[in-house]
């Protein structure tokens, strides 16, 4: 069985990361606005950087840093804005 540690800072930010690219892209598919597709790149590299620096951390061991888990919140927050600025995620009274 996994350690607590593992599943709390490696699996589940990792999951957020996922999520978030998941979110983006099919907002990013939907309206392909520039504005859509920048935040959708953003938010890919960023959660991708970090998934890239989780898996050293944890798998490699390397040495533990807060940035993977930083560039998750940016990456969550941008999807989020992402699909506030969307006009069919907020559709016109």
């Amino acid at each position: 069985m996994p350690s607590t540690e593992w599943i709390v800072w490696g699996l589940l930010p990792a999951l957020a990361a996922f999520g978030a690219i998941a979110l983006s892209l099919q907002v990013a598919i939907r309206q392909a606005a520039i504005i859509q597709v920048g935040l959708s790149v953003a938010v890919v590299v960023l959660s991708l950087f970090a998934l890239l620096v989780l898996k050293r951390i944890f798998i490699d061991g390397a040495w533990p840093s807060a940035l993977p888990h930083l560039a998750i919140a940016a990456s969550c927050g941008l999807a989020g804005v992402q699909r506030w600025v969307s006009p069919r995620a907020n559709p016109a009274p």
